[in-house]
């Protein structure tokens, strides 16, 4: 019996020494910019894109960096970047096709992200200059390393994200042994309640929203640009008054003029501006509850910023790799309807095809009412004669 007690003794205080022992952070990873989107919305961005590329310069780069790369206030408060080695002229922004990527200028220097407000996620690309292989990513908080894993890259760049459940991120380090690394389009913060799911198919978006319209602009005339609002009354050379769905409006953030365009693609006709730098707005005054489109770049691939709004503001940033060929994007709100979408490329030509979207349960219902109302005024005519 003593011996018994003496082992139910042992193990209880070997239980207690662990349990009294350092938490270890529960990490979860992401090679998905729109499945981390989804499960971590409302964070902080850093796209390194108000910088002069092609420049080296001095650790640390942070909100207060004041150089001949950087202004204060280009960076995002809560965020410093630097490396593990010489602080002297260790830093350089890279022009990498129609992006700026961070990177060391030159190898054997391994790449720091402090983070000095809460952090609960983190989202960023990761690039290899020069060759393909893995880069080594090392998540720590306080009390030390939470967790590291393999993340194989190239010059084409790959998607990293990390949400830790019980533990604030205090620094994340990128390391390639020797070749150099590079990061882009840096997300961070605590994450909110979820309000945005996306979907990377069409086949996953018909699938939760089965039987909608589909808006592809095929009764237009291409090739001819022409004012916006694009909606359901438009009449101009281009569209005739209920050749585009109603419930949806399409325009740019520029001026109105001559700033929409109707381009010829291969066998599809794709709705697109007229010129670089101008954001495709898409605009629904009733709500939607989901929209699902084709999403394009003329000129060159690469990605898309897609914003999703409410009536409170911006719900929710994701980005999607398209080029001509297309690419789809599908977005629900699971909390108040969304009222706009905003996309921007920077300075390539965007463009949408094939627009689904469902209106928000109300609308819908309002709208269900109404016809049954004209569809009892017409019986009535009717038995009247």
């Amino acid at each position: 019996m003593l011996r018994s007690l003496d082992a139910t003794a042992l193990a209880l205080a070997a239980l207690l020494l662990f349990a009294g022992g350092p938490a270890r952070a529960a990490l979860t990873y992401y090679d998905s910019r729109l499945d981390f989107d989804s499960g971590n919305p409302g964070l902080a961005f850093e796209d390194f894109e108000e910088g002069t590329p092609e420049t080296n310069f001095d650790s640390p780069l942070d909100s207060a960096t004041n150089n001949a790369v950087f202004s204060p206030g280009e960076i995002a408060p809560g965020v410093s970047f630097s490396t593990d080695g010489s602080p002297g002229f260790d830093l350089r922004l890279q022009q990498l096709d129609t992006t700026l990527v961070l990177a060391p200028p030159s190898t054997l220097r391994r790449l720091v992200i402090d983070f000095s407000i809460p952090v609960r996620a983190v989202g960023l690309d990761v690039y290899q200059f020069n060759a393909a292989g893995d880069v080594s990513i090392e998540v720590s908080g306080q009390s030390g390393v939470l967790g590291s894993v393999s993340v194989p890259t190239s010059l084409a760049g790959a998607f990293f994200g990390v949400h830790s459940s019980s533990a604030d991120i205090t620094q994340i380090v990128i390391d390639d042994s020797d070749i150099l690394p590079g990061i882009d389009d840096i997300e961070f913060g605590v994450p909110g309640a979820p309000v945005l799911h996306y979907f990377g198919s069409r086949l996953a978006f018909d699938s939760a929203y089965p039987g909608l319209a589909v808006e592809d602009f095929e009764e237009g005339t291409p090739d001819t640009n022409f004012d916006s609002p694009l909606d359901s009354t438009t009449n101009n050379a281009v569209f005739s008054p209920g050749d585009i769905l109603p419930g949806v409006s399409f325009s740019t953030d520029f001026s109105s003029s001559l700033d929409l365009r109707l381009r010829q693609l291969a066998t599809t006709i794709v709705f697109s501006t007229p010129s670089s730098l101008r954001r495709l707005l898409i605009d629904f005054p009733g709500g939607a509850q989901a929209v699902g489109m084709d999403v394009f770049q003329f000129n060159a691939a690469g990605d898309v910023i897609l914003e999703t709004f409410g009536a409170s503001g911006l719900l929710g940033t994701t980005r999607v790799e398209t080029s001509q060929d297309g690419a789809f994007f599908g977005v629900e709100s699971l909390g108040e309807p969304i009222t706009q979408i905003r996309i921007d490329d920077t300075d390539i030509l965007p463009g949408i095809d094939d627009v689904e979207f469902a209106p928000e349960p109300e609308s819908l219902a309002l709208a269900v009412a109404a016809l049954a109302a004209l569809a009892g005024a017409a019986r009535l005519r009717t038995r009247a004669t």
